[in-house]
């Protein structure tokens, strides 16, 4: 009887413990992203759009690990019409890629996107899991708050939960995603989180939030808003774990972009300066080679001078003809005869030297030697007779003829003395 008690007790504790813990469904989400062109702004670390994917792809990792027959979709709301990246899948690979190749085009169309969204949805192949669209908005909602309030009533009939995450135009959109989330929620299965832009990430501040950590985490608020890193729902995060990771993550994330910005100024510094220090040594190149090539110029001038100046010293200088005046012609007719005289007295000078001995009488020239020879010939009968003796008619006997010889003969040595006389004076 005691043990079939304390079996019973087992069993009824056993019990207890299935009822109070909690059940994990299967489910079935989509997530909604806005790829419009307000996604380029630099507000959010490191950008709107790649802040929104980190968010994304932790949203993936988390829905997976909560259950493995999870299946998720990628779906974008801008561009010309919302499009499904990839269907329902449990591969986080594929969900990884669909994500990053989202481009952004256009304007946000959230209304559309949601029809779409409820149809892939009703589509799913576990009709028993449960259906819920998580929606990224970081832009401008355009739409009329009653269409938006009718459309979440036709979710709310379908069972389908809706999680909206806000960010960038935090403040415009504030009253008319409150409203769309009062109408859509059911029993708190959907959550709205603002973040608005500070030095934090957006995926680490979802990290505390019922959208990542599901609808059995200690904050089950539907309306949340997270500032600063650490304020939700007004109060403070209660897990002090939690919001010393969320601190610290704060931190790193902070410096690393503070190191990111100086490097990049540094970088930025670095170009500069070398482009300036290019600069200056292309215009030092350029100052050198004009300095080369003046340098070379002077020295060409230079030699040519030298080659001109030599040229000049060795090769005696020729008489430059001078123009056709009076007084050039005279000019050249002088510098002509005082080279003649010099030319004549350097030869007097060379005679007179090659003939120095114990005379000093001048050397006889070769035209006195001559007229004397002709003389001597004309006083020898001998050489006459054998002159003009085989003439015919020519007697050398003849009393004219004597005289004229005899004349001759005279007359030659009567100049021969004279130039004797004349070159004594001298």
């Amino acid at each position: 009887h005691q043990r079939t008690s304390l079996s019973s007790h087992g069993i009824c504790f056993s019990l207890l413990l299935l009822i109070h813990q909690p059940i994990i469904m299967v489910e079935s989400t989509i997530i909604l992203l806005d790829n419009s062109e307000w996604m380029r702004n630099g507000d959010y670390i490191p950008t709107r759009m790649l802040a929104q994917q980190d968010a994304a792809d932790t949203i993936c990792y988390a829905k997976s690990e909560q259950h493995p027959q999870n299946t998720l979709a990628v779906m974008s709301s801008a561009g010309s019409s919302p499009e499904v990246q990839i269907p329902l899948t449990s591969a986080q690979d594929g969900l990884l890629n669909a994500i990053r190749s989202v481009k952004l085009s256009g304007k946000c169309d959230l209304a559309t996107s949601l029809r779409v969204a409820q149809l892939v949805l009703r589509n799913r192949e576990n009709k028993a899991g449960g259906q819920r669209i998580v929606i990224f908005v970081g832009s401008p909602v355009e739409e009329d708050s009653k269409q938006l309030i009718r459309l979440a009533k036709q979710l709310k009939k379908s069972n389908i939960a809706c999680d909206v995450v806000s960010f960038g135009e935090v403040e415009q959109n504030a009253q008319i995603l409150t409203e769309f989330i009062e109408a859509v929620n059911k029993s708190g299965n959907s959550h709205l989180v603002a973040v608005p832009a500070g030095p934090h990430l957006l995926s680490d501040v979802l990290i505390s939030t019922p959208i990542v950590m599901g609808e059995n985490s200690s904050d089950s608020s539907t309306t949340s808003t997270v500032g600063g890193g650490m304020s939700m729902g007004g109060g403070d995060v209660e897990d002090p774990m939690i919001a010393e990771a969320i601190r610290a993550s704060l931190m790193t994330h902070a410096q690393e972009a503070t190191t990111t910005g100086n490097d990049a100024t540094t970088a930025a510094t670095d170009a500069t300066d070398t482009d300036v220090a290019m600069l200056g040594e292309e215009d030092d190149e350029e100052a050198l080679l004009q300095h080369a090539l003046m340098m070379s110029m002077q020295a060409e001038d230079s030699c040519s001078g030298n080659t001109t100046k030599a040229a000049a010293v060795s090769t005696p200088a020729t008489p430059t003809p001078a123009p056709a005046t009076e007084t050039g012609s005279t000019a050249a007719q002088e510098e002509e005869d005082d080279e003649e005289e010099a030319l004549r007295l350097a030869l007097q000078m060379s005679m007179a030297d090659g003939g120095a001995g114990e005379t000093s009488e001048p050397a006889a020239t070769p035209m006195d030697t001559e007229d004397d020879d002709v003389a001597a010939m004309m006083a020898d009968p001998e050489f006459l007779q054998s002159l003009y003796g085989d003439l015919p008619g020519v007697d050398l006997t003849d009393s004219r003829i004597q005289d004229v010889l005899s004349q001759v003969t005279q007359e030659e040595e009567e100049e021969g003395s004279g130039d004797a006389e004349e070159e004594k004076k001298e």
